[in-house]
């Protein structure tokens, strides 16, 4: 019996607690709203909306802004001639390049506070280009045949992986999607594991 007696008690604070969180909830609401009427400009607790331009901007074309700091860099381009970006990139991140005379390229991108060596891969291998170093210099270059065909080229890397719970054709169809120019992908099925 004592602890009927208990539970009752306990079911009555409960109910109270729920209806002054109730009230304090609604006492909130209408001071937030309130304050909302009140005020002309958005506050800071207010969600701000976010535009995202869905054409490119032409005033944009031409724009070139190459940062670098404590190894990492920042580059904002708009349809920028290739050359170009890499001679700032350079200039900038203290490093030789040289460009073979038939890379021709158009760039656009945002990067921001990445290593050199990744805003290099990624703006080189969007445009099916690579680039290797010999010693203090970088050279960027179209990969030859030969290292297409045979993954040798500079930049270039080869993974394998075992699937479990999947088809390898499902996975071959996605994976087609994201190679680069002179990448390939290709399945091999065993019914026998070693």
């Amino acid at each position: 019996m004592h602890t009927g007696n208990q539970n009752k008690r306990r079911n009555r604070l409960v109910a109270r607690l729920g209806v002054l969180l109730f009230a304090s909830l609604a006492m909130l609401v209408l001071a937030a709203s309130s304050v909302r009427a009140q005020s002309e400009q958005p506050t800071s607790l207010q969600p701000q909306a976010l535009i995202v331009p869905i054409r490119q901007n032409p005033e944009l074309d031409g724009t070139l802004t190459v940062q670098s700091r404590d190894q990492l860099v920042s580059i904002f381009a708009r349809n920028v001639d290739l050359r170009i970006v890499l001679g700032h990139l350079a200039e900038e991140s203290h490093v030789n390049i040289v460009i073979a005379e038939n890379v021709e390229a158009t760039v656009t991108t945002t990067l921001n506070n990445v290593p050199l060596w990744d805003a290099l891969d990624a703006i080189l291998r969007i445009n099916g280009l690579v680039w290797s170093q010999k010693g203090e210099i970088i050279f960027v270059t179209r990969p030859s045949a030969t290292e297409t065909q045979s993954g040798s080229a500079p930049g270039t890397q080869l993974d394998v992986f075992d699937l479990n719970y999947t088809s390898s054709v499902e996975v071959l169809a996605v994976v087609k999607g994201l190679l680069s120019p002179g990448g390939k992908a290709f399945t091999c099925s065993s019914q026998y594991l070693i």
